[in-house]
């Protein structure tokens, strides 16, 4: 599928996504809004600011490109989403050319991709990063989720919103996190895809190099 298709099959279902997500942040203020600094209120503030964060993916804005160290975003993504039981261990397979692209957006879809991996298991996960310089100035990076494909013979479906995680635990509702990564790719003009190879599955794109 190309970006230009991509982009369009999912234009329609992320403006309901867009309409269902104003209304869950209303819930949220609503619940705010007489809570003080409560257990309660923390944690409502915690979903509203991921809620944002989601939204603001969905629509990235151009790019300000500056060199990136993927390895180093996808450690940080691993650190700040392992929790006691859902460890996210990353390896990283040869070396990883740099790229040019925008950090904080690359930031951002570390964290999908991770969420997305943890979304489809029980537990932790394990996850191998590459990256090779490929032709027109492009890297192609694969992120590869050990044993993440199950009984999956479609991945490519979990970029579609309001896809259902097929994990458990508080990470259920990370289905808007194929989206929004699908959205910070074709920012840097590139596509996303997800394809199942031999029991895993591998999340495939392509960025600009920094050394073209």
């Amino acid at each position: 599928m190309t970006r230009d298709q991509q982009g369009a099959r999912l234009d329609g279902a992320l403006e309901s996504y867009a309409a269902f997500l104003a209304h869950q942040l209303a819930e949220v203020a609503v619940l705010m809004s007489g809570a003080g600094d409560t257990a309660g209120a923390q944690a409502a503030r915690a979903r509203l600011e991921r809620m944002l964060a989601d939204l603001r993916d969905l629509s990235p804005a151009a790019p300000v490109e500056q060199r990136a160290d993927l390895p180093e975003l996808f450690a940080a993504a691993a650190a700040a989403l392992s929790e006691p039981g859902r460890r996210v261990r990353l390896s990283v397979d040869g070396a990883v050319a740099a790229v040019s692209a925008d950090v904080a957006q690359l930031s951002a879809l570390a964290g999908h991709l991770t969420r997305m991996a943890l979304a489809q298991s029980a537990g932790g996960v394990r996850l191998v990063l590459r990256g090779a310089a490929g032709p027109g100035g492009r890297v192609h990076v694969e992120l590869e989720h050990v044993e993440g494909a199950g009984d999956d013979r479609d991945p490519q479906r979990r970029l579609d919103p309001f896809e259902r995680p097929a994990g458990t635990g508080a990470l259920l509702g990370a289905g808007v996190s194929g989206p929004a990564a699908a959205r910070i790719v074709s920012a840097h003009q590139g596509t996303l895809g997800l394809c199942a190879r031999a029991g895993n599955v591998v999340a495939m794109f392509d960025l600009p190099a920094a050394d073209r």
